[in-house]
């Protein structure tokens, strides 16, 4: 049997969901956490320090640098445009 294919995922939102999705990511067997990005940079750092992943505080160029499979959207609903 193949290998499964491993997912890069960057997450996009540091706070209480996005550090939820970023350890979630971290663990299972075939995603590979590359990056959290959060307007509040600090937060970002702490949260893909925890994980092994890049922080990043502009969506752009963790998307240019990273060029993640899957991008998942953690942050509050105001947010989402």
């Amino acid at each position: 049997m193949d290998k499964p294919r491993i997912l890069t995922v960057a997450v996009v939102g540091a706070g209480i969901l996005g550090s939820r999705h970023a350890r979630v990511f971290h663990e299972h067997a075939v995603t590979r956490l590359v990056a959290v990005m959060d307007v509040d940079f600090e937060l970002a750092e702490a949260v893909a320090a925890k994980y092994g992943a890049r922080a990043y505080e502009s969506m752009d160029r963790m998307l240019e640098t990273e060029k993640p499979d899957v991008v998942s959207v953690a942050t509050p609903d105001f947010a989402h445009t």
